[in-house]
């Protein structure tokens, strides 16, 4: 367990969160930062205030728990089910073997269809919503200089 500190990009208050960097984790990332998962959408930033956020899949950088705590102490809400609710699916990197025939499960399955039929949801890779949160937090850090 390692603790990170992260500045609230709402806020600016300083977080501390603990997290379980898993070793593998710059070595699995994409040599060029570009995410790999096709089905998910080009990013540039996140909100938190009022926004629910749902994560699926296995992750690299932290656990489950740990991310949904994380969007929690910045203003969101999480959840384990995918309703109209979800305005942000987090994907974990590990893919599963399902993924080679296009069965990305339930979640992002879910997640695809709502999309396809007008919902405003954002699915967003982790290493995608990790560069995000870090990028805010560099951001709110310059502001309060």
């Amino acid at each position: 367990m390692r603790s990170v500190r992260v500045l609230c990009p709402c806020c600016g208050a300083k977080l501390d969160v603990e997290i379980e960097l898993n070793p593998v984790v710059q070595a699995a990332a994409p040599a060029d930062g570009k995410t790999n998962m096709s089905f998910c959408d080009e990013v540039k930033e996140l909100e938190f205030a009022g926004k629910t956020y749902c994560f699926t899949g296995k992750f690299e950088c932290a656990s489950r728990d740990q991310l949904q705590d994380l969007v929690e102490r910045l203003g969101a809400a999480s959840t384990d089910i995918m309703t109209n609710e979800v305005n942000y699916l987090v994907v974990g990197s590990r893919a599963s073997k399902g993924w080679s025939c296009g069965n990305y499960g339930n979640k992002i399955n879910d997640a695809i269809y709502k999309k396809q039929n007008g919902s405003a949801l954002k699915l967003v890779s982790e290493y995608d919503f990790l560069e995000i949160i870090a990028a805010m937090g560099e951001k709110k850090a310059a502001e309060n200089k």
